[in-house]
């Protein structure tokens, strides 16, 4: 895979994709072409006082290069902390700062811990949910902090580190419940859960008001029509990156923000309500939420693989909205950690579903096989009486047919029964198999041993070739 880093001319350029190192780590570009990218920026950024400032507002440091990453208010990931542990080695390396975006106005629900469990029909997956949100998408800057709910007692049978690490993220969680916003008790108790020292933390919500978003908006604002026209022309010539174009509908011009109304869901601004709206109350959206980190706040953004990809259409879309707009070079980092211990289950998971169909099937031929021995016993009669008419006969169709109306009538009988049996067959059959679960590389990072987070830490830092 190729990553953009963007040209301050308004083109790309395209870096070299780095092996993915360790068997599970991806970083791209390699990590011996960061400080090029990073010395470049900084020499540029460190000489323009708009940049300065507005990292000076936002509490990032001026004397040296910034390296930024971020991700949504929620519970990620080891893909997700890689890109934490990357942001803290190349600043390391290189004398830098840290800055992490909580993206904290996206609908993201961080209320629902996901986590492994096995239950009768084998390893399945389950949810805890730590707090009631109530009905509807708010975003998790607008909600209060509450007190986390009691851990889930169905983890018998899991690796140990499941059981601890709920247990862990519970505590975190209630240390912080005095937090500003959910989004902040959630990001302050992720921080706690990794350890070490904190970057500054930059909430898209907080970045209301500053310079470098009030300049885009004035600018938008002065002609929306053409920062909506070269978005959506930048969504077209990148259809990989998912992204929804702006509506451009009856006079009406879509804008790509977010009016963050206390107390109600977010809502999309148009041209023509921008002015009544004010500037505290909008959020930018999507990729101009990390075109603004890399106009003016930092010096590399390292992204993970999806934003990898929609971050193409955010240099062509600056490229031709903005043309000569200078923006800071990305890379990706990502890494796949495997839970262990979840394939132990996976066999016995396959024998229940097996079991779980065969005896939907038997039941339905067999009424003994929900416990009515006298039925069975005369279906066996018939069956006997079928095998000793004579082949092909007229006495032989006969004793089938009364066989067959037998079933029939069996059937109808426990048809309650049979139905609960062909539910739990397609339960036990259908949703993630055994296999996609003992697979998954989406747990939250917290469930994994400490020595398997520690050694995605080691393999990143000896990337970086820090010890």
């Amino acid at each position: 895979m190729r990553v953009p880093v963007n040209g301050h001319d308004g083109s790309s350029e395209r870096q070299s994709a780095a092996r993915p190192a360790h068997g599970g780590i991806t970083i791209e570009p390699t990590a011996s072409d960061w400080r090029r990218m990073i010395g470049a920026a900084w020499g540029r950024s460190s000489r323009d006082d708009t940049c300065l400032r507005a990292r000076r507002l936002a509490g990032l440091p001026t004397d040296r290069p910034v390296i930024a990453s971020g991700h949504q208010a929620v519970f990620w990931h080891p893909g997700i902390l890689a890109k934490w542990f990357a942001v803290g080695a190349a600043a390391e390396g290189l004398g830098g700062g840290v800055a992490w975006v909580v993206v904290d106005h996206d609908t993201d629900d961080p209320s629902s811990v996901v986590y492994p469990r096995l239950a009768r029909a084998g390893l399945e997956r389950a949810a805890w949910i730590w707090v009631s949100r109530g009905d509807g998408p708010l975003p998790p800057c607008l909600e209060r902090a509450r007190e986390p709910a009691e851990p889930p007692d169905d983890v018998e049978g899991m690796p140990r580190s499941v059981m601890e690490g709920i247990g862990s993220a519970r505590a975190a969680l209630d240390a912080f419940k005095g937090a500003r916003s959910l989004a902040e008790q959630v990001t302050k108790a992720t921080a706690r859960l990794i350890g070490g020292d904190e970057p500054v933390f930059l909430s898209a919500s907080s970045l209301l008001g500053s310079p470098a978003f009030d300049d885009v908006v004035e600018e938008m604002q002065a002609d929306p029509l053409r920062c909506a026209r070269a978005y959506n022309e930048a969504v077209a010539s990148h259809p990989e990156s998912g992204l929804r174009p702006l509506v451009l509908d009856a006079g009406r011009v879509e804008l790509p923000l977010w009016n963050l109304a206390s107390g109600i869901h977010r809502e999309r601004v148009h041209a023509d309500s921008l002015k009544g709206i004010p500037r505290w109350r909008l959020a930018p959206r999507a990729i101009l939420m990390t075109a603004m980190m890399r106009m003016r706040l930092c010096d590399l953004f390292i992204h993970g693989l999806g934003g990898g990809i929609y971050d193409r259409a955010c240099d062509a879309w600056l490229a031709g909205w903005r043309p000569g707009q200078r923006l800071a070079p990305t890379a990706v980092v990502s890494a796949t950690v495997r839970l262990t211990g979840l394939s132990d289950h996976v066999e016995s998971s396959r024998r229940t579903s097996r079991r779980a169909v065969w005896m939907a099937h038997h039941a339905r031929h067999n009424p003994g096989a929900l416990g009515d021995r006298d039925l069975q016993a005369r279906k066996m009669d018939l069956v006997r009486a079928v095998l000793a008419s004579p082949a092909r006969s007229v006495e032989r169709r006969a004793a089938f047919d009364r066989l067959q109306e037998f079933v029939k009538s069996a059937r109808g009988k426990y048809a309650g029964e049979l139905d609960r049996l062909n539910a739990d067959a397609r339960a036990l059959a259908g949703g993630d198999s055994a296999d996609m679960i003992a697979q998954a590389r989406d747990w939250p990072f917290f469930l994994y041993p400490r020595k398997d987070r520690a050694g995605l830490r080691g393999a990143i830092r000896d990337e970086f070739g820090l010890r």
